[in-house]
């Protein structure tokens, strides 16, 4: 929010925005001064986010700022095809998010005498002064030279990342619970097609073509299928494949899985049986057994996830180092001229399972300069 993402000016009596990604940079000093009182590791780190947190990871890969402060890191569901802010549309979101707490722009002083409730209502209302894909994240870092000094995109293409140890991936349907939210009625194909000449004027026929509505009367389905692949399953791929051609320690997952414990609930109702954009969550945190029922090959689910999380954690391998697992083994992801080996493992109910190259044909059609973060 503002809080994090604020941008008035350049002056020192300004808010130069960017203060979550330093917020969570001394959070990670702090782990490296305290956590040996609390029997941690601080050699032995890892940074791990989901969506926005997942490109906050990015940037303090790319920014090489904290590489002193962990040693792995775990990046989930990053909304890849999301540009980050200009100066100029962070500042004109600052100028307006101003007037919306009935403050003179730039006005520091008064903006602080506002309740929470007025910032947070203030912030609600603010627009995003970017493309149409940023509306989905209307506070968010910008390219200030400092904290986001380049692209992290262009720094994982240039090899100019820190070098650690990785796990990264997405859901197998991220764009549904996007777009089923913002167009709760059906999408004709006019609105449709409008929308795909604002993401990308110049690719918006083809991308029409390829992802085609079956039902003519709602498109939906295919908007989420193509938000699905544009904003997230391709730019992770296209991320894996240049980490890869670095000669980094990494390993891609697909989670495939619904949320079948919410059905009668009238929760999410288009995530029960599909893996929604965050869906991998619970499981992974394995809160839902206290409120919702779930079925053994879904808590086996949940435990293959944590074994492969800690195994991570504690030795840099999801597989573990020296020990016998009860898991599927997670072939590491590698690309070389001679012997591509693009393995993915799919996460999910009964059994995980590794394929290979996971959406690579539609991936392919895509161009590298789709990706814009």
């Amino acid at each position: 929010g503002a809080l994090g993402f604020l941008v008035t000016g350049t002056g020192s009596n300004s808010a130069t925005g960017n203060y979550g990604i330093k917020d969570q940079r001394l959070a990670l000093e702090w782990v490296n001064k305290n956590i040996e009182k609390f029997g941690g590791n601080p050699k032995n780190v890892t940074l791990f986010g989901q969506s926005a947190g997942a490109l906050s990871a990015l940037i303090h890969l790319s920014s090489r700022k904290a590489d002193n402060l962990y040693q792995r890191a775990i990046i989930q569901s990053g909304p890849f095809s999301i540009p980050f802010k200009s100066f100029r549309q962070a500042y004109s979101q600052g100028v307006e998010f101003s007037r919306n707490l009935h403050c003179p722009p730039g006005d520091i002083v008064c903006m602080r005498s506002r309740s929470p409730r007025e910032i947070l209502d203030a912030q609600a209302s603010t627009r995003s002064f970017g493309n149409v894909l940023q509306q989905f994240m209307p506070w968010s870092p910008y390219h200030d030279g400092d904290e986001v000094p380049v692209s992290p995109l262009k720094a994982i293409e240039k090899g100019l990342i820190a070098n650690k140890s990785l796990i990264i991936g997405t859901t197998a349907d991220e764009g549904l619970t996007y777009v089923y939210n913002m167009f709760p009625t059906p999408l004709n194909m006019m609105t449709y097609s409008g929308l795909l000449l604002m993401i990308n004027q110049n690719e918006a026929f083809t991308w029409l073509s390829r992802y085609s509505p079956k039902n003519p009367r709602d498109s939906r389905a295919a908007l989420s299928s193509l938000a699905t692949d544009y904003l997230f399953t391709c730019p992770t791929r296209q991320i894996a494949s240049d980490l890869a051609l670095s000669n980094h320690n990494l390993w891609l997952y697909v989670f495939d899985q619904g949320m079948s414990f919410l059905n009668g609930t009238g929760i999410l109702n288009n995530c029960q049986n599909n893996a929604c954009h965050g869906a991998d969550i619970p499981y992974l945190f394995q809160n839902v057994r206290k409120v919702f029922p779930l079925k053994p090959e879904e808590m086996s689910l949940e435990n293959d996830l944590l074994v492969y999380w800690t195994n991570f954690a504690k030795h840099g391998n999801p597989n573990g180092v020296g020990t016998t697992s009860s898991v599927a083994v997670w072939p590491q992801y590698h690309i070389t001229s001679s012997s591509p080996n693009r393995a993915v493992m799919r996460l999910q109910a009964p059994t995980s399972n590794a394929i290979t190259d996971y959406m690579g044909p539609s991936c392919d059609k895509f161009k590298r300069s789709d990706f814009k973060i």
